[in-house]
């Protein structure tokens, strides 16, 4: 599928995002051993079904979809749609977990809607 290394000398981005993830991985999990303890992990299935969702669908898939857009498209249009994700959470923490609304929240979210149009929306030439 990916080759490790291109013929330019330069690695493939999909397969240095997995490394990235996988080294992050190891050394958060060897660090986070050293300060908690395995056994107050509760392995219920609860858990490991949210563990797998996340892992595939929110990393693995999340990932592939943005490098698929990158490539198809501008880089800085297609980046500044990430800047959306604490949107997302916003609304998904007022829907889901009954947080509230706050001034904060809605200035901070026009702003970013706003600064996402700055960049992709082209002016009308007159």
């Amino acid at each position: 599928m990916a080759q490790s290394i291109s013929a330019g000398g330069q690695g493939h981005s999909l397969w240095m995002t997995a490394m990235q993830i996988v080294i992050g991985g190891i050394v958060m999990t060897a660090y986070s051993s050293t300060v908690e303890s395995w056994s107050e992990v509760r392995w219920t299935a609860a858990f490991l079904y949210d563990t797998l969702f996340i892992s595939v669908f929110v990393i693995a898939l999340g990932w592939l979809v943005y490098f698929k857009l990158i490539g198809s498209g501008e880089a800085s249009k297609v980046g500044s749609y990430t800047f959306l994700i604490p949107v997302g959470s916003i609304i998904c923490s007022i829907l889901f977990l009954n947080e509230h609304l706050t001034m904060n929240l809605i200035v901070g979210m026009v702003l970013i809607v706003a600064s996402i149009l700055l960049v992709n929306v082209r002016p009308r030439q007159v």
